[in-house]
């Protein structure tokens, strides 16, 4: 699909915004924008940007904003798909609400993928710009924690299916297990996997493997990141461990038990210089 769809954004429903936003902090991110009075928050790391929702939605939520939404609408309907209500009400066709220019999807197993673009953010994705949020660039830590290469992993109840719808809505098939039950899409045809901090965004779809989707990191020193979490209060569900194929992982829950995954296998490695 020649379209940009724009920078992907995952969104997370959260009860308290305040301690959300406290929790991922420890993990270095910033709070470029939002707070609590506004009922969501906007928290970029990096590469990858994550957004925290209260009161407006109910599980997660894959955004992309900054694309030409009615473009990106038109293409998928050749494809055979429709936008469909969701955020917002639709009859098949993009919509404009407070600004932005909107439409909703849902993937087979119902989680929401939305196209959501303000006039501002289009031109900043034109640009160039590195995050949705203007000037957020400047206001990141610096020398944040490296995580690693984010990678949101979905659990499909039926992989084929899922494979399919994102391949409809402008992804590439781009690590083909589905003989292991699994798969990778990329929206870069031929990513370079090699041993680079990336800015796309690369979907793990597993069928029979999870227990829910969840927000994976790979490719950082996870024992270090395991230390430098701990010494700020935060506690881990699992971890840190080396397991018998040599990769080292860590798992956590944030405050609303969202999953965070951090794993890195030897030849994933970005931290030998770090």
């Amino acid at each position: 699909m020649p379209q940009n769809l724009g920078w992907p954004v995952i969104c997370l429903p959260v009860q308290d915004l305040a301690k959300s936003i406290a929790f991922y902090e420890k993990l270095d991110f910033t709070n470029v924008f939002g707070s609590p009075e506004m009922n969501y928050a906007c928290m970029q790391q990096r590469n990858h940007e994550i957004h925290l929702h209260h009161g407006c939605i109910d599980a997660h939520m894959l955004n992309f904003r900054g694309g030409d939404v009615r473009a990106i609408v038109a293409e998928i309907k050749g494809r055979g798909i429709a936008p469909v209500k969701g955020h917002v009400d639709s009859d098949g066709e993009a919509v404009d609400v407070d600004g932005c220019t909107t439409a909703c999807y849902f993937d087979p197993d119902g989680l929401e993928v939305m196209f959501d673009t303000h006039p501002d953010e289009a031109k900043g994705l034109a640009a160039g710009e590195p995050f949705c949020t203007a000037g957020a660039l400047s206001k990141l830590k610096p020398d944040p924690l490296l995580l690693g290469n984010f990678t949101y992993c979905i659990d499909a109840t039926y992989l084929k299916l899922s494979i399919e719808f994102y391949k409809q809505i402008g992804f590439y098939l781009t690590g083909d297990f589905t003989s292991q039950n699994w798969a990778v899409m990329t929206l870069e045809e031929k990513p370079e996997w090699g041993k680079t901090l990336h800015n796309g965004l690369h979907l793990s779809i597993f069928q029979g493997m999870l227990n829910g989707n969840l927000l994976n990191w790979r490719g950082g020193n996870v024992f270090k990141i395991a230390e430098v979490l701990e010494s700020r209060g935060v506690e881990f569900r699992r971890g840190p461990f080396t397991d018998e194929g040599g990769s080292d992982n860590l798992f956590l829950n944030d405050p609303d038990g969202h999953e965070l995954y951090f794993n890195t296998y030897p030849v994933e490695r970005l931290y030998e210089d770090e």
